[in-house]
């Protein structure tokens, strides 16, 4: 509605103003602070066209993934996102760097947005992140997740590895300020965007550095609610080597689905706890407060066909060749052969129990086994006298006749 944009307007353009006053201090002249504010500001409100709350489509239903392509034309592309990264068809290019972040371990000391916009849990990033390494300087606009539910089997990422999901997916965008002012400019543009993917997987103890997101979770319940958090060490979210990656040339994962997406997604995967990721399943509401509202789950979009396009790797390190087998391919002949003895192990024991029993009943009946005897003793003398027999009149065919 328009009287909550006004609104989110005012407290973000208050809220910001007072960051840039708090980051520049005293000596600036106010000028220069009222400029920084809106420029800001701008960025701010950028963000809010990337994921709009009440925007018609969810992930299921009428307005389900299979009816994007009808409201949106580019979700129906080429060259869509997520895709499923078969590593036997991946290529190695050395040109790849590894991923620099400039400005995600001290990303200001003004607060950071959290809200939630009914597809997501989404965090607003300062100007001041950026990214080196890739082929132009690209600058933060927001964080955000995407997960699963809790039940069974509980896969929640969007990017695949050999046919592999997992737990949940993360997503920074970044869109390209060398070439464009602000991401609205830029995420229409085959080169104006850049996502890092961060693959999530379970484990048994809690990661404190998402912490800094998900103990808000219950505060933007709702679709529309919005919180202020304190700034923390963003950089701790990101796995350790940066250098091992995917990168190939995508779309947002997300209506309107724009093709302009260069994707880095990380080989190494970073770390929840069980009760950290079912928080993140059972918090939050896609809808706002009314009499019946649904929980946030299974916010991810199904692999995309890979078309003709290519997927690189920075390092010969997670290249496979076709020799080799993923895990799953590993799983599946493990299984497989261990179903094989245990076939092999059943018909060898009921072979085993069929002769003994074969050999039970020749003990009971030892006349039988007389009188067998005795049948085959009677038919292999009549044999030979046949045998006899037919050599003697061969031997005679064989003897001249005298005249």
């Amino acid at each position: 509605m328009e009287w909550r944009r006004i609104m989110l307007f005012c407290i973000a353009f208050w809220d910001n103003h007072r960051r840039v006053y708090t980051a520049f201090g005293s000596n600036s002249t106010k000028r220069s602070r009222m400029a920084k504010s809106y420029l800001i500001l701008d960025a701010y409100m950028d963000r809010l066209h990337i994921f709009p709350a009440g925007s018609p489509w969810e992930y299921a239903g009428p307005h389900g993934q299979d009816q994007w392509p009808d409201i949106f034309p580019d979700c129906g592309g080429s060259s869509q996102s997520p895709v499923n990264i078969q590593t036997v068809n991946v290529s190695l290019d050395q040109s790849l760097t590894p991923i620099h972040p400039v400005g995600y371990s001290t990303p200001g000391t003004g607060p950071l947005t959290l809200r939630n916009n009914g597809h997501t849990v989404a965090l607003a990033l300062p100007p001041s992140m950026r990214l080196q390494g890739l082929p132009k300087n690209f600058t933060a606009v927001e964080l955000h997740l995407h997960w699963g539910s809790s039940s069974p089997p509980r896969w929640g990422s969007e990017h695949q590895i050999d046919g592999e999901m997992f737990s949940a997916e993360v997503h920074i965008v970044h869109y390209n300020s060398d070439k464009y002012g602000n991401v609205s400019q830029a995420m229409t543009k085959p080169d104006g965007l850049a996502v890092l993917g961060i693959l999530v997987e379970t484990a048994t103890a809690d990661n404190p550095a998402y912490e800094h997101i998900l103990s808000y979770l219950w505060n933007v319940r709702r679709a529309g609610q919005f919180v202020t958090i304190p700034a923390f060490d963003v950089h701790q979210l990101l796995p350790k080597h940066l250098d091992q990656y995917y990168r190939y040339r995508g779309s947002l994962t997300t209506p309107p689905c724009y093709q302009s997406v260069l994707w880095t997604i990380f080989h190494q995967r970073v770390q929840l706890s069980v009760s950290q990721l079912e928080r993140l399943q059972n918090t939050l509401y896609s809808s706002k407060p009314g009499p019946s509202p649904g929980l946030l789950q299974d916010n991810y979009r199904a692999v995309q066909p890979l078309n003709q396009r290519t997927i690189y790797t920075s390092t010969s390190v997670l290249l496979r060749s076709p020799s080799t087998f993923s895990t799953g391919q590993i799983l599946a002949i493990v299984f497989g052969t261990l179903l094989g003895l245990v076939s092999l192990s059943c018909g060898i024991h009921f072979a085993a129990k069929k002769l003994r029993k074969v050999r039970m009943r020749a003990a009971e009946k030892p006349n039988d086994v007389v009188l067998q005897s005795e049948s085959v003793q009677s038919f292999s003398s009549s044999f030979d006298v046949v045998l006899q027999s037919s050599a003697i009149q061969a031997e005679q065919v064989e003897k001249p006749t005298l005249p």
